[in-house]
């Protein structure tokens, strides 16, 4: 059931003018729940929302009593349905000035409004995309900040891919190598992230080590080692990721960072029991030069 159902709704976050039917966006909100809500909230969490709107469900969260439960919802709801607008409307912007009549398709067209060029609509669907990414964004680090009042969300396939990698968000990235902190470019880089961290980051640290970087990640709760290296590798990933797909200055000095990563922890192997028990610490070596991958991906080699 959508999310959002009324002009008003759309008028609170989107500028809406004149006489606009919102009937003719609905179905593009149920879609857009689905396509874009759907991965970052999780199953559960969205369907609770849906169950809360249009039939005043409160969920039954353990621990957590139905009042405060109703509050933490209506809270919610607004970081929810504000990318939800905007996504809604990409989706529908193709099709609003279109009508179907016994002779075929038509336009709307008036005294006081025309229908606007394909460029207007190419423009404007653009900036819904980027406006419900960037709003997507704000919901997600909304859900992070306040996952304590949220239990649905944290035990959900949502909540496991936005804390998967060692970067998480858009302006993290952005911190390193500006992305103008955009969720949607964001998004078009996270499957080189994956691949960065899996074919390049583990191999060098070990798997065991980066799957307890990742979970002192998703509980807010870091060890002093991983703090120590941690800056480094979201560096690293960072400047990879962007060697690949921005520019390839940037394999440079990822390599550099994740040089440093490795000295780190050769020096301190205690530390990081997970590391030191691996195939990929070394205690004779003394070489800290940038990476180089060979043809075999699982071995990585030192120096120029």
């Amino acid at each position: 059931m959508a999310l959002i159902t009324t002009v008003d709704q759309l008028k609170t976050y989107l500028n809406v003018v004149g006489t606009f039917d919102p009937d003719s966006v609905l179905p593009f909100v149920n879609d857009a729940q689905q396509k874009y809500l759907g991965r970052h909230l999780g199953a559960v969490l969205l369907s609770e929302l849906e169950g809360f709107v249009t039939n005043n469900l409160v969920p039954d969260w353990e621990g957590i009593p139905l009042q405060v439960v109703s509050v933490y919802i209506r809270v919610l709801l607004p970081y929810v349905e504000n990318p939800l607008a905007a996504f809604a409307f990409f989706q529908a912007a193709p099709a609003l000035d279109i009508k179907i009549t016994d002779s075929g398709f038509a336009v709307v067209s008036t005294a006081n409004l025309a229908p606007a060029s394909a460029e207007r609509v190419k423009n404007f669907r653009a900036s819904m995309e980027q406006t419900g990414f960037d709003r997507l964004e704000s919901m997600i680090r909304f859900l992070e900040a306040n996952k304590e009042h949220y239990p649905s969300w944290v035990n959900s396939e949502g909540y496991s891919w936005s804390s998967s990698g060692f970067i998480t968000h858009a302006d993290m990235f952005d911190q390193f190598v500006p992305i103008a902190q955009s969720r949607l470019r964001f998004q078009q880089l996270r499957p080189t992230m994956d691949n960065v961290e899996l074919l390049q980051i583990e191999p060098v640290i070990s798997s065991a080590l980066a799957e307890k970087i990742r979970a002192e990640s998703r509980s807010g709760v870091f060890t002093a080692p991983v703090k120590a290296i941690l800056p480094l590798l979201r560096r690293a990933v960072a400047y990879l990721t962007a060697g690949k797909d921005i520019d390839p200055k940037h394999t440079g000095t990822g390599e550099i960072y994740l040089a440093q990563v490795k000295k780190i922890l050769d020096a301190n192997p205690s530390d990081y029991p997970e590391y030191a028990e691996s195939a990929c610490y070394d205690p004779t070596r003394t070489s800290y030069g940038n990476f180089t991958n060979t043809e075999d991906l699982s071995v990585y080699v030192f120096g120029s």
